[in-house]
């Protein structure tokens, strides 16, 4: 496809850079011959929606006399079929015919003035703005991009001329964080698209869920040519894994080819996270077919504004408009049934706000962990070679006790004590060390309170009882010693002995 695709003829050229295609169908290279030009393929509809924005705000400037008067913008519209070269391709076009690789003229009135060409308009994806931004850099020819939030283009040292209507992924992922949070997952898996905007995005993810105390259960990557024998291996990869909870951060048509792959394969029963460049694409929230493994996602996006005359301006859009023929090779109803589905779309995330429905029909809250809470009379068990979120329960060993859920160790018993907790509870460490409620006492249980109460006092009866026997007394106190100090590890399990403190001598 020659470059540009849109043009209007103005005062000033504002140049804009969108992926008007999402693939570029490369020529075999056999270096005999000039290679063809590359053919762009797949066109998308929400990309060309965006460049009309474009043109509708461009034209709604020239209307209006106050905001510029006497000069009328124009604009050359790139199609930068989704990949850096394509992207960087148009910026070059652009440098070459438009005289903006640092031509300054100077002027009286004025002062000094650059080309035709003040600033450039996109491109929406992360990895086409690195490319472009540091080539319009070397030029300090201002970038303003509608939707690369890649956090790497925040450097400034490093893209002094790059600009953006939106926020970095920085922000996105502190939401997610805060999400995994909310809901008590530590078990999560992260898929990326393989280009600036998914690496960065879930490396920035996998680091914060760690500081959080989370785990990763797998990190993969979805790749450029959307192999299906790779896809399958990540569909696999995420069953193996245990994991529920799965984020997708990756541009809609990654993401879109990673979901036919589960159909295909019939993965259900994930609880799906959308980062914002999928979350309210129509190419996954339409077709009925994703509806039954998409239903429940959650996701973030940007805050949704109404722009006054927008909608009439697309519904009046024609595919026979001319400057169009080249870019529509074909009518199409563009827009006729889009919209109505988008408002759909919309009522429908409203009620899901109501009343959260989780993947599945669900209502409640999905788990996601590796391991299960470690009850009281447990301990946690680290397994090797696996992450911390992974361990076994191991019962505590005779005369040890743990009285906490997810305890790292187990207390040794301390014999014969007697303790009542702020909860009106019993404990008898020694023996079974279980906790044991006095709302249940029974007349047996008063009996074994009484005999527990005796045998505190016992010393002090054989002491006034040796005073006025003698001899007699004295063994009879030296016996008792003795047999207390052969069964002193011997306890009962029964709730009138064992659980009032009362040794059983045997």
């Amino acid at each position: 496809m020659s470059l540009p695709v849109v043009q209007k003829k103005g005062d000033i050229i504002l140049a804009g850079l969108f992926s008007l295609h999402d693939m570029v169908m490369e020529p075999s290279l056999s270096f005999t011959y000039k290679p063809p030009p590359a053919h762009c393929t797949r066109f998308n509809f929400r990309t060309f929606r965006w460049m009309q924005t474009m043109i509708f705000a461009i034209e709604e400037i020239n209307r209006d006399g106050k905001l510029l008067p006497n000069i009328t913008l124009g604009y050359k519209i790139f199609d930068s079929c989704s990949t850096p070269h394509q992207a960087l391709k148009a910026v070059m076009e652009l440098v070459g015919n438009e005289k903006v690789s640092g031509v300054e003229v100077e002027t009286e009135s004025q002062g000094t003035c650059r080309g035709a060409v003040p600033a450039v308009i996109g491109d929406g994806g992360s990895t086409q703005s690195l490319v472009v931004s540091r080539f319009l850099g070397v030029f300090q020819v201002p970038q303003v991009s509608y939707f690369s939030s890649c956090a790497c283009l925040s450097d400034k040292k490093e893209f002094p001329a790059f600009l953006r209507t939106m926020p970095s992924d920085l922000f996105q992922v502190d939401a997610m964080v805060q999400l995994i949070k909310h809901f008590g997952w530590t078990w999560v898996g992260v898929i990326a698209g393989d280009d600036a905007y998914g690496l960065g995005g879930a490396n920035i993810f996998a680091d914060e869920v760690r500081k959080l105390g989370a785990c990763v259960a797998l990190h993969e990557v979805i790749p450029k040519n959307r192999a299906q024998i790779t896809i399958s291996s990540i569909i696999s990869k995420i069953r193996s894994s245990g994991a529920r909870v799965i984020l997708v951060f990756a541009v809609e048509q990654d993401a879109a080819a990673l979901f036919d792959e589960a159909l295909r394969e019939g993965l259900t029963g994930i609880q799906w996270l959308a980062s914002e460049a999928w979350s309210t694409a129509a190419v996954l929230s339409t077709p009925k077919k994703y509806h039954h493994i998409l239903q429940g996602s959650m996701g973030f996006a940007i805050r949704r504004a109404q722009i006054p005359g927008l909608q009439d301006f697309l519904l009046s859009l024609n595919p026979s408009r001319p400057g169009y023929e080249k870019l529509c090779k074909r009518k199409r109803a563009i827009f006729s049934a889009g919209l109505s589905k988008y408002r759909q779309y919309t009522a429908m995330a409203a009620t899901s706000l109501y009343k959260t429905v989780w993947n599945g029909n669900e209502t409640n809250i999905p788990l996601s962990v590796c391991s299960s809470i470690c009850p009281a009379g447990t301990r946690k068990s680290i397994r090797p070679n696996f992450p911390v979120c992974c361990h076994d329960c191991v019962v505590c060993t005779a005369g040890e006790i743990s009285n906490q859920t997810d305890a790292i160790e187990c207390v040794r018993c301390i014999h014969y004590h007697l303790y009542a907790d702020p909860g009106n509870h019993l404990y008898s460490v020694a023996g079974c060390c279980s906790p044991y409620s006095t709302k249940n006492d029974t007349t047996k249980d008063l009996l074994g309170m009484f005999g527990a109460a005796l045998d505190k006092h016992v010393p002090y009866l054989l002491k006034l009882y040796w005073a006025r026997n003698g001899a007699f007394g004295q063994k009879m106190e030296d016996l008792l010693k003795k047999l207390d100090e052969q069964t002193s590890d011997i306890v009962s399990h029964r709730k009138t002995a064992a659980l009032r403190g009362l040794p059983i001598f045997v």
